[in-house]
């Protein structure tokens, strides 16, 4: 997602709704995982991580490579964890 307010791109893990948000949040908390900062608000999300900080729109090509190369490691390492 797009964070205006910050102009970055994040990733953010998400609960379907709001009980499954907060008991994976809780089993996070409980780990010793340290791949990526937990939230300090299970209400908001689980993790938020950003991918690209003050993005460059003029060189679209490399943008969305480094979003795509981003995303994946963030995916392949959630994948570890819930696996």
């Amino acid at each position: 997602m797009f964070n205006h307010e910050n102009f970055s791109f994040e990733i953010w893990l998400l609960g379907q709704n709001k009980q499954t948000q907060k008991h994976y949040w809780e089993l996070l908390q409980q780990s010793d995982w340290k791949a990526y900062p937990i939230s300090t608000n299970p209400h908001e999300a689980i993790i938020q991580h950003c991918i690209v900080a003050n993005p460059n729109f003029e060189h679209l090509e490399e943008l969305t490579q480094q979003i795509e190369k981003e995303a994946l490691a963030f995916i392949q390492e959630i994948a570890k964890i819930f696996a």
